[in-house]
């Protein structure tokens, strides 16, 4: 046991031990800044999660916005090659738009979409492009965005509060007639 005390003599262990720290008592400097930090946290913490979910949530838009956009350009496609001339006439002003037909495509490619309005109206005709008729194809569709999370939700939902947020997506398209010979 002698070996032992004088092994902790000689080592320098003696009197230079290091105690646990006892809360409230040698460490109050220590839970001061801890303290703090929780303060800190609490008071950035929201603001943070907000700013990253708002930024995740225009993703999202994003990604459903390019969604409605390729539909509604392939609807008015559509569109513009089933219009038939008014009256039976091949000839006879412009073409019109078959509404229906066209909602019934937009939901094949897009289920929550929907074909707001469809009409055709006159351009000026193009001599250089034969199979253009001089008139356009509008088509405007609609479609509700399902927003994901809650907090941004809250500030870009329209109308306000029900977690969607509906667009309306107006595209023009050249209607084409068939080539007679």
């Amino acid at each position: 046991m002698s070996r032992m005390k004088d092994r902790k003599r000689s080592s320098g262990l003696v009197g230079k031990v290091p105690l646990p720290a006892v809360p409230g008592v040698a460490s109050k400097g220590r839970m001061r800044s801890l303290g703090q930090v929780i303060v800190e946290v609490l008071l950035v913490l929201p603001w943070f999660l907000m700013i990253v979910f708002t930024i995740l949530e225009m993703g999202n838009i994003a990604f459903h916005m390019i969604l409605i956009n390729h539909a509604t350009w392939e609807t008015a496609r559509y569109g513009a090659m089933i219009a038939s001339p008014k009256g039976g006439s091949k000839f006879g002003g412009c073409p019109s738009a078959n509404q229906a037909m066209m909602d019934i495509f937009i939901k094949r490619i897009l289920p929550g979409a929907r074909v707001a309005g469809a009409f055709s109206e006159p351009t000026t005709p193009d001599n250089q492009a034969s199979p253009i008729t001089g008139c356009d194809l509008v088509l405007t569709s609609e479609y509700p965005i399902p927003l994901i999370f809650p907090i941004s939700n809250f500030a870009l939902s329209k109308p306000p509060g029900t977690g969607k947020r509906i667009v309306l997506i107006p595209l023009r398209m050249p209607i084409e007639q068939p080539l007679f010979k």
